[in-house]
């Protein structure tokens, strides 16, 4: 379900014709959030880190709506829930699509995420889903703290505008415990405050108690 914007009235008007045409009309930012509370609680719950990774994540995307803007067929949509497709890595180190629906109760959010990934090993080819609109292309590349990120792309012409968020490996500075993130979006939907928005979001999702998982 999504609604769409009226792009006339629109307060990014300017900005969106503006960064249309751009060859190139991404940007990425890459900063540092810290894990400590989420990871420590994965650990004593014995719950997926990846899991729960991607469901802050999710909580953090649905409460910005410039993160739910897409452009599509030269509309711009607002959709009224964001899900996530996320590679996966596969037992002989190749990768796949994995597709997680958000759903606003952690629980069941990770019982369905469990159960996607042992379906996932069945499935052979690389499966994605270019006509998904309302999702966030993610990613995990854990042997890496990354200082920055390049997405592969087919071409530039008719992008659709979906943000790429990308997770490196976590790593301790003091007490802390801190992970490199990458986040690319349309110059077009939004502008670095909206990712700033985003991080802060994040943080403060991942800092937060929860039921303990039985």
């Amino acid at each position: 379900m999504y609604q769409l914007i009226a792009i006339d009235d629109w307060y990014r008007q300017d900005a969106y014709h503006f960064f249309l045409p751009y060859e190139e009309p991404f940007f990425n930012i890459t900063a540092n959030i810290e894990i400590t509370y989420r990871y420590q609680w994965c650990q004593q719950n014995n719950s997926s880190f990846f899991i729960n990774l991607l469901y802050d994540m999710l909580v953090a995307v649905n409460k910005i709506e410039e993160f739910r803007l897409r452009i599509v067929d030269d509309e711009v949509r607002l959709y009224d829930k964001i899900h996530t497709g996320s590679t996966v890595l596969m037992p002989n180190k190749t990768f796949n699509f994995c597709y997680f629906d958000f759903h606003p109760d952690r629980s069941i959010f990770i019982a369905e995420g469990q159960q996607r990934l042992k379906d996932l090993k069945d499935q052979k080819p690389v499966n994605a889903k270019d006509d998904f609109y309302n999702t966030i292309h993610s990613s995990v590349v854990p042997w890496i703290q990354f200082t920055s990120v390049k997405h592969a792309r087919k071409n530039t012409s008719g992008v659709n505008g979906i943000p790429k968020i990308t997770f490196g490996k976590y790593y301790n500075d003091g007490a802390k415990k801190m992970m490199p993130i990458s986040v690319e979006v349309h110059h077009s939907l939004m502008d670095g405050y909206h990712v700033g928005l985003f991080l802060e979001e994040l943080e403060k999702q991942m800092g937060q108690e929860n039921e303990v998982i039985q």
